[in-house]
């Protein structure tokens, strides 16, 4: 069985800020990736292989998310340049609004693993998810569920919750809880 993870990065940081916060997260607010990691060979029982979109930007915004790539990057995670693998892949173009969405949904379809997460809330995935699910593989989504488009939820087996079932953040969120 092999473990194969995507996740739309800002997607889920704009969740958590916007949605949860109620402001920009702070660098200790954030998703602790090496906790995901660890999460999903436990609960899998194999190694997991994650990958991290993100765009590569320009200006002060690029000085940022490379550092942000490469502390991913030294945690094992491959990181892929949005715009440079739109461009590689002749997806769209660089500057195009959906340009993470396009990838991320790209990078599920291509995926020959028999387990698949994706990690966001957007409706996009639920596409090539129902394929690889169609196909034979087992199709999770990863994120906030409340924040989690019905599409998804309709497509995939269960959403984990990256704070509660993963415990992908250092303190606790607040959110409310009904249980």
């Amino acid at each position: 069985m092999s473990v194969y993870a995507v996740f739309d990065c800002e997607n889920v940081d704009t969740v958590l800020g916007r949605e949860i916060l109620n402001r920009k997260p702070l660098p200790w607010d954030r998703l602790e990736y090496r906790r995901v990691i660890e999460w999903l060979e436990k609960y899998f029982q194999n190694a997991a292989r994650v990958v991290a979109v993100v765009r590569e930007g320009d200006g002060p915004a690029r000085s940022k998310r490379m550092k942000f790539a490469n502390a991913l990057h030294c945690l094992g995670i491959k990181v892929v340049f949005a715009e440079n693998y739109a461009s590689l892949n002749s997806l769209c173009a660089p500057t195009a609004p959906e340009l993470v969405d396009t990838v991320v949904a790209d990078l599920i379809s291509k995926s020959g693993a028999s387990v698949i997460c994706y990690g966001g809330h957007d409706f996009y995935a639920s596409f090539p998810l129902r394929q690889k699910r169609e196909a034979g593989a087992r199709v999770f989504g990863l994120g906030f569920p409340e924040f989690v488009s019905a599409e998804v939820i309709a497509t995939v087996e269960q959403v984990f919750d990256l704070e509660s079932d993963i415990g992908g953040f250092a303190h606790p969120l607040p959110r409310l809880r009904l249980f």
